[in-house]
């Protein structure tokens, strides 16, 4: 048996959010997710709801939560990276699900990859920010 280290592994995310019911719509929606668990819990004194999102027991969770008193932080104060195969049909679930295109569509290059790429916000203000990775040139189309 290895020697413990005392290092962390991240294991899910938690986003805080106003309404849950409307942004676990809003993530079933773009992320295909399936919800896995509800529950309720307190932390600090705090009473909050959570509903945990996942695709497969393998990958990360998404935790969406929201506290009894109703406070949520500011919008944009997280920042979530996701990749997608379709950036165009991702834009097209994203608005149609109550979210907003909130950065122009733009190229990146890093090393080897080219990507697309596009922030969104979903219905509470938190930013979403959407890569699709091209597999090499001249298979897809490229932004200069």
């Amino acid at each position: 048996m290895p020697e413990p280290t005392g290092l962390a592994r991240l294991t899910s995310f938690k986003l805080v959010v106003s309404d849950l019911d409307r942004a676990a719509a809003f993530y079933r929606t773009i992320c295909g997710f399936a919800q896995s668990r509800e529950m309720r819990f307190s932390v600090g004194g705090r009473p909050f709801r959570d509903i945990i999102l996942q695709n497969d027991p393998r990958d990360h969770e998404l935790t969406l939560l929201a506290y009894d008193d109703g406070e949520a932080p500011d919008p944009g104060s997280v920042i979530l990276t996701y990749t997608t195969d379709d950036l165009d049909t991702f834009r097209l679930k994203a608005l149609a699900a109550g979210g907003a295109e909130i950065t122009r569509e733009r190229s990146l290059r890093l090393g080897q990859w080219h990507a697309r790429i596009a922030e969104f916000a979903d219905p509470d203000g938190n930013i979403l920010q959407i890569l699709q990775k091209i597999e090499a040139a001249g298979k897809q189309e490229w932004m200069p």
